[in-house]
């Protein structure tokens, strides 16, 4: 089982990745984002709204293009994980869309 970051943990749990991937990746390029969820079928919401929830959140960052996604079961259905196939402009735009997601209240682990 996960065990949720506090508040004040995730206000301290903040590093810029974009300098990271700067460096090892080729922007632009094709990367991997990878995004855990409550899987919020079992409180009403279907499974699809949930991952076009999420896709819609990425695709709203300027300079991130979905490309597809894969959807798996995690925990016996408590967690989906999302891998999302990305062509991303740059590391800015990448990190962007981290941020973007971890706004959410769903999203329990960005990747």
């Amino acid at each position: 089982q996960f065990d949720p970051k506090t508040e004040e943990e995730k206000k301290e749990d903040k590093e810029d990745g974009s300098l990271l991937a700067q460096t090892l990746l080729p922007f632009p390029c094709s990367c991997q984002l990878g995004v855990v969820v409550r899987n919020e079928a079992r409180r009403g919401e279907a499974e699809g709204d949930v991952t076009k929830s999420i896709l819609s959140i990425i695709t709203h960052v300027t300079g991130v293009e979905v490309e597809g996604y894969k959807v798996s079961e995690r925990l016996k259905g408590k967690f989906l994980s999302i891998s999302v196939s990305c062509f991303v402009q740059t590391a800015a735009a990448r990190q962007a869309a981290f941020d973007a997601l971890a706004a959410d209240a769903r999203v329990k682990m960005t990747f």
